[in-house]
């Protein structure tokens, strides 16, 4: 019988930590981390690194300890006045809710909810995520009926 080294010949061939490093733009000594994917504007599939306790699961924490909500209606006058970082109203399915809170935590960032803040953001949610359980996810911040 005939034997070889290990790692010759046969199996998967391991690559050293500067071969590894190659092409990825960084040298072997670079750890790749958080800064590191945090500086990009989105991932590949459209998402965004996350600050460091704004996962979705630290949302699901935060909807637990949220009080009940006190549901009324809300006309488009005043649907379209909540449409900033700091106060952000959308619809969705004739819904109005408060996305403040949750800009943080959107795995499409910031940008993206901004995008419907203000208005009916029922189609965009749609062309991105219409299998998502917003009304679960939301259901905290629900403010009431949409009245156009």
């Amino acid at each position: 019988s005939s034997w070889a080294p290990r790692g010759r010949g046969c199996g998967p061939q391991r690559r050293s930590p500067a071969q590894a490093a190659a092409g990825r733009g960084r040298t072997a000594m670079e750890p790749r981390g958080a800064a590191e994917e945090s500086q990009m504007p989105a991932r590949p599939n459209g998402k965004v690194a996350l600050a460091a306790g704004f996962s979705q699961i630290a949302w699901m924490r935060r909807m637990n300890q949220e009080p009940e909500p006190t549901l009324r209606t809300v006309a488009f006058k005043e649907l379209r006045q909540h449409n900033t970082l700091e106060d952000a109203w959308t619809v969705l399915r004739g819904k109005v809710y408060n996305i403040t809170p949750y800009m943080q935590y959107h795995p499409g960032g910031v940008e993206m909810l901004m995008q419907g803040a203000g208005k009916d953001a029922t189609k965009l949610f749609d062309k991105y995520h219409r299998w998502v359980n917003y009304e679960f996810l939301l259901e905290k911040f629900l403010i009431g009926d949409y009245q156009k």
